[in-house]
């Protein structure tokens, strides 16, 4: 059985942030193309610096905070609670600006679905580049959310026992969570991204018109990729 190893310790851990933060420069603050960006909860973070006793916020002797958990969200200065939301399309949190979240199939392969829910979020990020958006917003003005968690047809214990902290689905449209590979590649493949239910930059749009092809164009591409 492999050994878990330590963490280092609270003053070994402030440290080597230190160094990092000292090692930085000035422009560590701007993203660029090419980046990779770690996104940490205030509220794990301000419980590791109690940890470590960083500057005003240190506390001695305070508990490790654990793996890093970002379950918590925060809008507008409020605490967001997944459990209270709704997953659009399997690939959005609802009410959440610019939030994309990614659950896989349970019937199939997990990583079908990731795949195309991958493709569908790029599209969405080439939409905004294209015309100027800097937020999307996912809006359930239906009240549709439903009783079972984004993730509800499997029955694991580990699933059972996150349930107070992941998303729900809901009861119809788009807010539903689809285990159907054919008909997710018609939806996320080819249906138009502006399907009014996403607000961009607070302005909700209307529905497009549906692309033709037909059947035969999504089952060609889930089988051939194409």
């Amino acid at each position: 059985m492999a050994l878990v190893p330590e963490p280092p310790t609270a003053a070994v851990q402030k440290q080597e942030v230190k160094a990092l933060e000292e090692s930085g420069s000035e422009n560590v603050s701007v993203a660029n193309p090419g980046d990779t960006w770690y996104v940490i909860s205030l509220a794990w973070m301000g419980a590791w610096k109690e940890h470590v006793d960083w500057g005003d916020t240190g506390r001695e002797g305070a508990p490790r905070p654990g793996p890093i958990d970002n379950s918590g969200l925060v809008v507008d200065g409020q605490s967001v609670a997944l459990r209270d939301k709704v997953i659009y399309k399997n690939v959005m949190v609802e009410g959440v600006p610019n939030a994309g979240m990614i659950f896989g199939y349970t019937n199939i392969s997990w990583t079908l679905k990731v795949d195309i829910a991958a493709e569908y979020l790029c599209r969405l990020m080439n939409l905004m580049d294209k015309r100027g958006y800097r937020t999307v917003v996912a809006r359930d003005t239906e009240n549709s959310r439903g009783d079972d968690t984004v993730l509800g047809s499997l029955n694991a214990g580990y699933i059972n026992r996150a349930a107070d902290r992941l998303p729900r689905q809901g009861t119809h449209g788009p807010w539903k969570s689809s285990q159907n590979y054919l008909e997710d590649v018609k939806i996320l493949r080819f249906e138009p991204i502006e399907d009014g239910y996403l607000e961009f930059d607070g302005k909700r749009t209307h529905a497009s018109q549906k692309e033709s092809g037909g059947f035969l164009r999504p089952l060609r591409s889930a089988l051939f990729g194409t």
